[in-house]
């Protein structure tokens, strides 16, 4: 059989094309046809089947028989397949729920972003963040089909931002070759009105929008009377029920390849949504553009007081946000941050939730410190964006970073108290000797009030810096977080790199029960509390109880820890 199909070769005027039939293979997938077509017309017969062109419909006698939808790279021949339009009526007859991704990632996430450990090197502390931001990215093979035919882009990404991130890309549907036309800035803002898609209109689900854009580009199948849509013709995230932003796409050209030809396209306004995502394609609707949240990335040069600011609109789609988080702050700081790869950088975090802010601050040296600072903000977004508790409604995202070359960090050389005895209700003073690469000796006063309950006996002062600090305070209390305001509260325990802190601790037996640590618990009751989930602690794990802290935060990262033994005692008449 001869036929036509529909797509759009340059601009956004839809053309058709020449069709015929070579043969139907009638199990390419349970209950699913697919029908193999030779294509010409339009550069056709040299290009081959384009990526972009997956979702072109094809007619034979009048009859939409199904859509464009693979391709193989390096064919002789411009051969494509076919989906039937069976199986896409189905898409959106079909049950379907998005799942939320496993709980593999977000502990592997919870675990990489706590603060390097007092015998971890940067090399160590940075490979831990990798490897935990790789695992926020779909699961192999989740997302599109072979020889899946979406075209794509990366609009304003530096080169290397798209090399570290290419093989994580292509599990999000965005495969090579990526297309990067120079783009004039934000994208543009939704339209008041959309206009109305017709079969064979090239469109783009927009990822990233703004300063920087990624997009998969591919063709509507079918519009029906009320304004849904059906495209593709394959899976593009394979993620069920989906709210992602759609726009039209302007073709520039049609780029031969003997690897893949596809085509570069440009997204126009923001003015349509995908909502369902399934095996045989995806289905949208023109009442409205998805919800996006917006991400700010600010940067200052210290040295010469340069600022500047990159605002994006991600797709808010709980799987993929942290990963368009990372890859959109990778190439943002790689566009604007001039310093050299020593540098001391200062960065803070805010993450805006319907259930309040959540802040973060510290501080990062060294030739790692870009990546360190970059993979910690991703994965703290990650921890609260798809927490095993609740959705927390965020809001969006500001990154603010502070740049001085050169590394630059503190050393606690030692430390010593007011008095090796206190009362209860007194205070001790602790001096800590701070000496620093490239910096002048100096010296912090911290005070540590004792509350007067505290028993009389033998304690112990310490001084930490955030790693070693961290480590203090869950050892005393090593309760998991069991909700939302619970890991609310463990993140505030998180002490940063740039946290002097000094610590009063007495000896108490305790043990873990739920989402609570109980002190000064007596041996036969800890011996009653034996673990009742797989991973819980036993009760006499813990050993200390801290009954006076304080600390200071400075302007560089901190190492180091002095321990110092007191005895609490009240003052005889």
């Amino acid at each position: 059989m001869k036929g036509y199909g529909l797509s759009v070769f340059q601009g956004g005027k839809v053309e058709r094309f020449g069709v015929e039939v070579i043969g139907v293979q009638p199990d390419v997938a349970p209950d699913r046809a697919r029908i193999y077509v030779k294509v010409s017309g339009h550069g056709l017969e040299e290009s081959g089947v384009a990526a972009g062109m997956s979702g072109s419909p094809v007619y034979f006698e009048g009859r939409l028989a199904g859509a464009i939808s693979v391709g193989w790279g390096f064919s002789k021949s411009p051969i494509g397949g076919v989906t039937p339009i069976e199986a896409m009526l189905q898409i959106e007859n079909r049950t379907a729920s998005g799942a939320r991704s496993g709980a593999g990632g977000r502990r592997a996430a919870l675990t990489a972003w706590l603060p390097r450990g007092p015998d971890e090197s940067d090399a160590e502390h940075l490979l831990r963040l990798q490897s935990a931001t790789v695992s926020l990215f779909p699961e192999e093979g989740a997302a599109g089909t072979e020889g899946g035919l979406l075209g794509s882009l990366a609009g304003g990404f530096p080169a290397a931002t798209i090399d570290r991130f290419g093989s994580s890309l292509s599990r999000l549907g965005i495969g090579r070759p990526l297309a990067a036309p120079a783009l004039p800035g934000p994208g543009a803002p939704p339209s008041a009105s959309a206009e109305p898609l017709e079969p064979g209109s090239s469109i783009a689900a927009l990822l990233v929008n703004g300063d920087f854009q990624l997009a998969a580009v591919g063709t509507v199948t079918h519009v029906f009377p009320d304004g849904r849509f059906l495209a593709f013709g394959h899976p593009f995230l394979d993620f069920g029920d989906v709210d992602l932003p759609v726009s039209k796409a302007e073709v520039l050209t049609i780029l031969p390849s003997y690897l893949q030809s596809f085509k570069v396209a440009v997204p126009l306004s923001v003015a349509y949504r995908l909502t369902r995502d399934r095996d045989a394609g995806v289905a949208g609707r023109s009442d409205g553009a998805a919800r996006t949240l917006p991400v700010a990335v600010r940067f200052e040069d210290g040295e010469n007081g340069l600022r500047r600011e990159l605002s994006f609109r991600l797709a808010s789609h709980p799987r993929i946000f942290p990963a368009l988080l990372a890859l959109t702050a990778d190439g943002a700081l790689r566009s604007v941050d001039p310093t050299p790869p020593d540098r001391t950088l200062r960065y803070a975090i805010r993450i805006r939730t319907a259930r309040g802010p959540i802040e973060w601050s510290d501080t990062a040296s060294g030739p790692r410190a870009r990546e360190i600072a970059l993979l910690s903000s991703v994965l703290l977004t990650t921890m609260v964006a798809d927490n095993d508790f609740v959705d927390p409604g965020v809001e969006g995202v500001d990154l603010d970073f502070r740049s001085v070359p050169g590394e630059r960090r503190l050393r606690i050389v030692e430390a010593a108290t007011s008095a090796r005895k206190v009362a209860p209700g007194g205070t001790v003073t602790v001096s800590v000797r701070l000496s620093g690469r490239r910096e002048p000796d100096a010296t912090r006063l911290l005070k540590l009030q004792i509350p007067r309950e505290t028993p009389e006996g033998k304690a112990t002062v310490l001084v930490a810096d955030g790693s070693n600090a961290t480590a203090i305070r869950t050892g005393s209390d090593p309760a998991e977080p069991r909700s939302f305001e619970d890991l609310r509260r463990f993140l505030g325990s998180i002490s940063p790199a740039s946290r002097l802190t000094a610590f009063a601790v007495v000896p108490s037996r305790g043990a873990v029960t739920g989402n609570r640590t109980l002190s000064s618990v007596p041996p036969s009751v800890a011996g009653l509390l034996a673990p009742r989930r797989p991973g819980e602690l036993s009760g006499g794990d813990v050993e200390g109880r801290i009954v006076a802290e304080s600390g200071e935060t400075l302007d560089l990262p901190v190492s180091g820890m002095v321990r110092i033994e007191i005895e609490i005692e009240k003052q005889r008449d």
